[in-house]
């Protein structure tokens, strides 16, 4: 065959783009592979392929896998972490009514969730090939989240019971609803979950005797 009847596979050609939209495409797509195949799934090249675009875009964006990887947990930290604040933020306040905080954002903490899977999957479903890192920055976060509720059942002013511990168990009850989000919607009551919740978290603060 000769050179003219010869035909060359073109090279996929990548618009620009502000470099700034182009971190949050190429990060979008490593998202999606982390979701879909696993930490270990990701690289330069999957994430040019997901984007559709070559890998050189992807390496003037990020200066390797490392540097991509940092930026994408470092946005789904903060993303997460702005989510959460917006609900646990009224616990800051000092006559804050801990049973209509829990009436009223409750549902709000599901519809988060919700509308923003691909973030929270990572955090609270098991991601196979999950670095050290990750898992290091989600204790952290759920650290802080738990220290704001303890300090909250220490203010109410029961004795008999150890704030750090009932924080942690209510924590782990908004975590496994929201983890059932995210693996079973269909099957999942959300009113009865929400129920259950405040039960729990009337049983966690009412059943202890007050302080004298």
């Amino acid at each position: 065959m000769s050179v003219v009847g010869k035909v060359r596979k073109r090279r996929p050609y990548a618009a620009r783009i502000p470099p700034a939209e182009r971190r949050e495409q190429l990060l979008d797509a490593a998202l999606v592979i982390v979701n879909r195949d696993g930490y270990d799934s990701l690289s330069i090249a999957s994430v040019a392929a997901e984007a559709g675009v070559t890998r050189p875009v992807v390496y003037g964006a990020f200066t390797d896998l490392t540097d991509l990887s940092r930026a994408l947990l470092d946005r789904t930290q903060q993303r997460a972490v702005d989510q959460i604040m917006d609900v646990f933020r009224p616990l800051l306040v000092d006559s804050v009514d801990l049973y209509v905080w829990a009436s009223t954002h409750l549902r709000q903490l599901i519809d988060i969730v919700s509308a923003d899977k691909d973030t929270w999957r990572p955090i609270l479903t098991h991601i196979p090939g999950r670095p050290a890192e990750v898992s290091e920055r989600i204790e952290v976060t759920r650290s802080g989240i738990k220290a704001i509720i303890a300090d909250v059942i220490r203010s109410v002013g029961r004795s008999g019971i150890d704030p750090v511990i009932a924080a942690h168990a209510a924590l782990g009850t908004l975590e496994e609803i929201g983890r059932q989000l995210l693996v079973e919607p269909v099957t999942l009551d959300v009113d009865a979950c929400i129920e259950t919740a405040e039960v729990l978290l009337r049983s966690i603060v009412e059943t202890a005797p007050r302080k004298v």
